[in-house]
C-alpha cells in the first residue's frame, strides 16, 4: 500500500521536460554593420502564439569573438512594462550565432505582444535585412531602434522585417499548473508515508 501511495506522489508532481528554442534563428543574407561610435538600443517585437515561457536573453555577437562590453537585453509589454533584464558577456555560451544569459523564468500570455531589445556597445556588430527563421511559439512583427546609451524600451519603429539582430531569447511552452487532482494524490502519498514512520514492522502503531 505505501509504495502504491509514493508511486502516485511521484506521477502527482513529475512534471514533463520542455525543450527551449531560440526566438529567431539567423538564416543568411543581409548587411553586417556597425553604428562606429555611437550605442544603440536595438530589438523587435513579436507575438506570442501561444502561453510560453521566456528562460534566457541574448545577443548577436558577429565572427562569435565576444563583445567590446557586457550588453544589457531587455523584455517588455507592448505597453512599456520591463518584464526581465539579462547581462550577457563575452563568456555565455554562443549558439547559432547569439550569445544567452539565463533569466528568472517569464511567462508570456499567448496573443499578446511584447518586445526584446539589447544595447549594443560601439563598435559592435549587428546584422541588417537578413533573412531569418521564427521559432513556432512565436511570430515577428517588427523592428525597433533607438540611439542612446542606455537600456529603454525603444519606440523607434524600422517596419523592416529581418532587420536589426541584435537581441533574442529563448522560449519554451508554459509549463501547466498541477491540478487539484494531482494534488490530492500528492497528499495521500505523503500522509501515507508518515503513517508508515509511526508503525512498527508487526502493524502496531506506537503509542507514547
Amino acid at each position: 500500500m505505501i509504495r502504491t501511495l509514493c508511486a502516485l506522489a511521484f506521477f502527482a508532481v513529475a512534471q514533463p521536460t520542455y525543450a527551449d528554442s531560440i526566438g529567431v534563428t539567423i538564416t543568411g543574407g543581409g548587411s553586417v554593420l556597425s553604428f562606429a561610435d555611437i550605442d544603440t538600443v536595438i530589438g523587435w517585437t513579436f507575438t506570442a502564439n501561444t502561453d510560453l515561457q521566456v528562460g534566457a536573453l541574448g545577443m548577436w555577437d558577429e565572427g562569435g569573438n565576444g563583445f567590446v562590453k557586457d550588453v544589457q537585453v531587455g523584455l517588455w509589454k507592448d505597453d512599456g512594462t520591463l518584464l526581465s533584464v539579462a547581462t550577457v558577456s563575452s563568456a555565455d555560451p554562443l549558439e547559432a550565432g547569439f550569445r544567452f544569459a539565463s533569466v528568472t523564468p517569464v511567462l508570456l500570455a499567448g496573443g499578446n505582444s511584447y518586445t526584446v531589445a539589447g544595447l549594443l556597445r560601439a563598435p559592435d556588430y549587428y546584422r541588417s535585412f537578413t533573412n531569418v527563421t521564427n521559432s513556432p511559439l512565436i511570430t515577428w512583427s517588427d523592428s525597433r531602434g533607438d540611439n542612446t546609451n542606455v537600456l529603454t524600451f525603444p519606440t523607434g519603429n524600422t517596419g523592416s522585417e529581418g532587420s536589426y539582430f541584435g537581441a533574442n531569447l529563448r522560449v519554451s511552452p508554459a509549463q501547466p499548473v498541477p491540478e487539484p487532482a494531482s494534488l490530492v494524490l500528492l497528499g495521500l502519498g505523503l500522509a501515507g508515508i508518515g503513517v508508515r514512520r509511526w508503525c512498527r514492522p508487526d502493524g502496531w502503531v506506537v503509542r507514547r
